[in-house]
């Protein structure tokens, strides 16, 4: 499909900025296939380790609810987990 999961370790969530920019910029650039020019961009959902729930599941299942709150505000960037905004 057309999701993937990035693992980081991090020691505060500023460390993020730099890394997160660089996908949101990689992935914007435009690539050809037998001339066809194609454009992406991503909806990124961050959970983090010590805000959420510590098995690797929920880990997920917050991040995939923060990447949907990120496409649902228009996606092309990034969105943290906040269980406030829970979608159904």
């Amino acid at each position: 499909g057309d999701e993937f999961v990035i693992l980081m370790h991090i020691k505060q969530k500023s460390d993020l900025e730099s890394p997160l920019q660089r996908i949101i910029k990689l992935t914007n650039q435009a690539v050809v296939i037998e001339s066809i020019e194609l454009h992406v961009s991503p909806s990124i959902g961050i959970s983090i380790y010590d805000d959420d729930p510590s098995t690797a599941e929920e880990l997920l299942k917050h991040a995939d609810q923060a990447m949907y709150q990120c496409k649902k505000n228009g996606g092309n960037g990034y969105t943290f987990y906040e269980p406030k905004a829970q979608l159904p």
